[in-house]
């Protein structure tokens, strides 16, 4: 399923993800499962050479291609469109979701809407003659248009795929007591004033960019932590890809993983 996460700062902003991949493939019967998982999967990429980057989540594949590959083509892709369609976050977005959204619908077409693998899009970076970074999303096959994460001017951290573990941290309690409580008859007013002021107040708005990478690595790396020991199968984890994307400098990497041989482990 993945953890991908993002820091937005005044300065900049950090995109991070781990990378664990499922991969799903349909049976004779037309059923779409998990066929495998791997540890050593990238999921966080730049954009051609923008001031960009995108992070996928979700499924590990779309028909006989990775996730991985698909964004590699979709960044060179990037490089033939003319300036116009490039120039802001919101319109690269929507490319990549033209993109992908053909290859989906053709690997899925036969498969019922509510079994079909989820796979989301997190970009963020600079639009052209900003001052402040953006980010925009969609998930297939749920939200069929971009959708932009927080206002232009708004800071603030978003985790997506493995959310739970670090939302029951962050917000004080599990975000499916809402729901619990509902069912038990409680009033949607007194559900709403129970749960006031429990979240970790966190001043996003003054945070340094070195902070920001120390909170998106304290983010990937609770998820992991807990979904190791949590019962069922691993659903995120292995090395962990850090990105800063900065207004003067755009697109550095701070943890970059290279290729290598590791011992396997019984």
């Amino acid at each position: 399923m993945s953890i991908v996460v993002s820091v937005k700062v005044r300065d900049g902003i950090v995109l991070g993800a781990d990378s664990t991949t499922q991969i799903y493939l349909k049976d004779q019967q037309g059923r779409v499962g998990v066929a495998k998982t791997y540890s050593n999967a990238q999921k966080l990429f730049q954009i051609s050479d923008l001031k960009m980057g995108v992070m996928a989540y979700g499924a590990g594949n779309i028909g006989n291609r990775s996730a991985q590959g698909w964004l590699r083509d979709f960044s060179d892709h990037v490089k033939s469109l003319p300036e116009k369609k490039t120039e802001s976050v919101q319109k690269v977005t929507a490319q990549l979701l033209d993109f992908l959204g053909s290859e989906y619908n053709a690997a899925f077409n036969d498969v019922p809407k509510n079994k079909k693998p989820l796979i989301g899009a997190f970009v963020g970076g600079y639009s052209k003659g900003k001052a402040f970074p953006e980010e925009w999303e969609f998930q297939l096959p749920e939200k069929t248009e971009v959708k932009q994460v927080r206002p232009e001017e708004a800071f603030g951290a978003s985790w997506r795929g493995i959310s739970l573990p670090f939302s029951r941290l962050h917000m004080g309690f599990d975000p499916r007591i809402k729901a619990r409580l509902k069912q038990l008859g409680v009033n949607d007013d007194i559900i709403a004033k129970a749960l006031e002021g429990w979240q970790c107040r966190v001043a996003y708005d003054a945070m340094p960019v070195q902070d920001a990478i120390n909170f998106a690595y304290y983010i990937l790396r609770t998820t992991v932590a807990f979904n190791a020991f949590e019962l069922g199968p691993p659903a995120c984890g292995g090395p962990l890809d850090i990105a800063v994307i900065l207004p003067d400098s755009g697109f550095k990497w701070v943890t970059e993983r290279r290729l290598s041989i590791h011992e396997y482990q019984e």
